[in-house]
């Protein structure tokens, strides 16, 4: 039976810090992640709180930013994707097998929702960034209760977006909606749901394929 954690981590290692240092009225909330060909990560993100204008001059100044673009905007938030120059700790977080539930960060560092396979992987990923000197307090750690079709790790957005677009013929050949009808569904962009689709699958592949590539 897995675990769930909740924590805090904060040090000058970690994706974004530059950028949320310079404008500390703006939070960012992570909606999806995926990797580039390359295998540097890809994080879409609703920002909030502050200074748009003054966020996206830091965006351009944070060496760990090769490109970003603004997907959507409303009077009081912005949807983000940015491309990443570095890794940081995203290889450590694949290599874990675990999910993203949540994940916030601002000038303080990112609080984090995941969900674990078991203890020994929360250790392992725990001790990744204490070696590289990153605080890493855990606040919260229970055992993961899931009930019947959770033990692929998908989380309840993840989940409703992979059904609606199987029932609605996304993934047929050639596909019968398109993301923009998925999007209206569930009342969110695009690119929102584009991130959920490649994340769920990416849950899945990881729970039902792992195990074969290992053997």
């Amino acid at each position: 039976m897995g675990v769930i954690a909740e924590f805090t981590v904060d040090g000058p290692e970690l994706l974004l810090k530059d950028a949320l240092v310079a404008v500390p009225e703006i939070s960012v909330s992570v909606e999806g992640d995926t990797a580039s060909r390359d295998g540097m990560p890809i994080f879409y993100f609703w920002a909030s709180g502050g200074d748009f204008q003054a966020f996206d001059a830091a965006l351009d100044a944070d060496e760990d930013v090769a490109e970003f673009e603004i997907l959507e905007t409303d009077d009081e938030r912005k949807m983000y994707r940015v491309w990443f120059s570095r890794t940081s700790f995203y290889d450590a977080y694949r290599e874990s097998a675990a999910t993203f539930l949540s994940l916030v960060g601002d000038h303080r560092g990112w609080r984090l929702q995941m969900r674990f396979p078991d203890r020994e992987s929360l250790r392992r990923y725990r001790q990744s960034y204490e070696e590289q000197g990153v605080s890493f307090v855990v606040h919260r750690l229970y055992t993961d209760r899931r009930g019947p079709g959770d033990e692929y790790g998908l989380t309840e957005k993840q989940r409703r977006a992979l059904a609606l677009a199987h029932r609605e013929g996304y993934f047929s050949q050639p596909r019968e909606v398109t993301l923009d009808h998925l999007a209206g569904q569930l009342d969110i962009s695009p690119q929102a749901v584009s991130a959920r689709i490649q994340r769920g699958l990416d849950a899945l592949l990881a729970a039902t394929l792992d195990d074969d590539l290992k053997d």
